[in-house]
């Protein structure tokens, strides 16, 4: 949590701060004010400037003189000031009763307006500062004052250290007869609009709602309203009678009001290979993105968390959460069952559980081993028309050696088989041939099929002739040659391309059909 440093001795914007529970220091400005703008607005931002950037130009030298001194804090320099202006003419403290008394007969029976300026200087703990700016308006009417009014007021001394010299927070409430705007703004800090400019600066903060009674219905309720309000957390306590538990509360609060940097969300490897446009996966995802746009700070993480996950989706666990950085780990857990699902659309045959799939991986296993085999053989008659699947030596058969003789000289003989599996391409050709009518009618089905042909790789395959697409009329003829080779044939075919293999000898071959 940042320091908070208040660059005022106003003891209206102490109270103000303490009223809303910030922890602060004091430190005022002391250097002469002078104002340079031509408006009321750019001389009370002008007035807040100069205190913000004084004090917060002080810690800086005294960071660098006394640097073994200093916390690795951040620090927030509130500076602040307010002038009342009427008709024209600026108004800021009286200088003295007879200027008090001047001011006071100008504002008699007439609306005024109080500007506040505030310019927040933020440190970090490398020294680097940045700084923000902003003024906020407040109309107010009075009652017509008469001369005795004034003078008692005068006599009382409250006016004499109030910018217009009158606190509205004080006897001078009397005299008011309307306001337009903040009237925290008139007692000398719109505190509501600080909270604002306070969490644009994104630092972590909370607000301490101190109470006698903190663990009430009516502090509690008070509490949730003004949380709901501000939009900041609001905790109530008993500042004077802090326990150990409290004190643990606080801190566990202020932890939880650092931003989250990095949300790192763990979804099982396979669902990483789908698309993205999958169903599935574009369900994990919306999720995801549902959950990060609902997370700015840690306290949200928890209330992020999607109450309805989907279909898909079995819930979403919050592994780890890490205050330091604001990194958050998270774990998207799936029905196993979609698993099997996306299992089975991708070795296009059911699996429904784990025995299912070990059966399934032993049998493609298998069929991976085969096609790993015949790969090559497939390669090569795609390129050339012809292919070996060269046998392994588990297939080889070795016969018995025998003696055998040559002329008045022995030797041994011993003869090796083994299967080749031999693919040859040949082109089948079909042809379709519809008979039509006229010379016009067969240009019109010709005109029919390119219309088809231009729609798409599947237009001419689906284009309907008679009944039948061209995709049915063209394996209808190819299964039809094939057919025309019978076992018969196949077994011829068989013997010949053996003798071609273990006799011809790169001699010539003679096929008679």
């Amino acid at each position: 949590m940042s320091r908070i440093v208040l660059a005022s001795a106003s003891p209206r914007r102490k109270e103000l701060l303490e009223q809303i529970g910030l922890e602060f220091e004091i430190c005022p400005a002391k250097g002469e004010e002078v104002i340079t703008a031509g408006s009321v607005d750019g001389a009370v931002l002008e007035l807040s400037r100069q205190k913000a950037e004084e004090v917060a130009a002080g810690i800086l030298s005294y960071n660098e003189i006394h640097p073994e001194l200093v916390t690795p804090q951040d620090i927030l320099v509130i500076g602040a000031d307010t002038v009342v202006a009427c008709d024209g003419n600026i108004l800021g403290k009286p200088q003295d009763e007879a200027d008090a008394a001047h001011m006071l007969s100008m504002l008699s029976g007439h609306t005024h307006s109080v500007y506040t300026g505030v310019t927040l200087v933020f440190i970090d703990k490398n020294g680097r500062t940045g700084e923000t700016s902003f003024y906020e308006k407040t109309d107010v009417c009075m009652y017509p004052l008469d001369d005795a009014e004034i003078r008692r007021y005068i006599a009382g001394g409250e006016p004499m250290d109030k910018a217009g010299s009158y606190g509205i927070q004080g006897q001078a409430a009397a005299f008011v007869k309307e306001i337009h705007g903040d009237y925290n703004n008139v007692v000398g800090l719109p505190v509501g609009r600080l909270y604002q400019e306070l969490k644009k600066l994104g630092k972590p903060f909370l607000v301490l709602l101190n109470s006698q009674k903190p663990y009430s219905e009516e502090t509690r309720a008070l509490a949730a309203r003004m949380t709901e309000k501000y939009e900041v957390q609001v905790l109530p306590v008993n500042c004077e009678q802090l326990r150990a538990e409290d004190i643990r509360e606080i801190l566990g609060q202020v932890l939880l009001e650092f931003p989250v940097t990095e949300i790192d969300f763990s979804i099982p490897k396979w669902l990483e290979i789908l698309p993205n446009s999958h169903w599935l996966k574009s369900e994990v995802i919306q999720a995801v993105r549902g959950m990060m746009d609902r997370t700015v700070h840690m306290r949200d993480v928890a209330l992020a968390l999607p109450e309805e996950t989907g279909e898909a989706i079995r819930r979403i666990r919050i592994v780890s959460m890490k205050m330091d950085d604001g990194s958050v780990q998270a774990v998207v857990e799936l029905d196993d069952g979609h698993y099997y699902q996306i299992l089975s659309e991708y070795v296009g045959m059911p699996i429904e559980g784990e025995y299912q799939l070990m059966q399934t991986l032993k049998r493609l296993a298998s069929m991976q081993s085969e096609y790993e085999k015949a790969s090559v053989a497939l390669t090569q008659a795609r390129k050339k028309g012809y292919g070996v699947v060269t046998p392994e030596r588990g297939e080889i058969v070795l016969d018995e050696p025998q003696v055998v003789r040559h002329g008045n000289k022995y030797g041994v003989k011993m003869k090796a088989q083994a299967p080749s599996i031999n693919l040859i391409k040949a082109q089948i050709e079909t042809e379709i041939a519809p008979i039509v009518g006229n010379e016009q009618q067969a240009e019109d089905l010709i005109r029919y099929i390119r219309e088809n042909a231009g729609k798409g790789e599947e237009g001419i395959w689906e284009t309907n002739i008679f009944g039948k697409s061209i995709a049915q009329i063209v394996d209808d003829g190819i299964q039809a040659k094939i057919s025309q080779l019978t076992e018969d044939c196949q077994v011829k075919l068989q013997d010949t391309l053996q003798k071609i293999i273990n006799d011809s000898n790169g001699g010539m071959i003679c096929i008679i059909i």
